[in-house]
């Protein structure tokens, strides 16, 4: 039988077949009982995806700072690197700065 039908049989009827009551009490706390677990698992959801979107933006906010920290790190490193180029050096300085320029490119492009 469909619950709302069960639910509007009279209380007299129910009072004078107490076989009946107490099966439409049960049915009844049932139903309360499931909707109240659909209403804790659906609020235990929203929150998990609310948690879940948080820590994804706050992962790219990371990330981008991250990227960009690196951007501007390798950026500075070439411009040492251009400016070590552009100024003419004596050969005893440039053989130790080409040693730094190559040590300093590997360290960029590997990473």
């Amino acid at each position: 039988m469909d619950l709302e039908i069960l639910q509007q049989i009279p209380m007299k009827f129910l009072s004078q077949n107490r076989g009946v009551a107490l099966p439409l009490a049960l049915i009844n706390a049932n139903t309360n009982t499931l909707a109240l677990a659909l209403m804790i698992n659906a609020n235990a959801y929203v929150l998990a995806l609310i948690i879940n979107a948080n820590a994804y933006v706050l992962a790219l906010i990371i990330n981008a700072n991250a990227y960009v920290l690196a951007l501007i790190v390798n950026t500075n490193a070439l411009a040492l690197m251009a400016s070590v180029l552009i100024n003419p050096l004596d050969p005893i300085i440039s053989k130790k700065l080409r040693l730094f320029i190559i040590t300093l490119h590997n360290i960029i492009y590997i990473n």
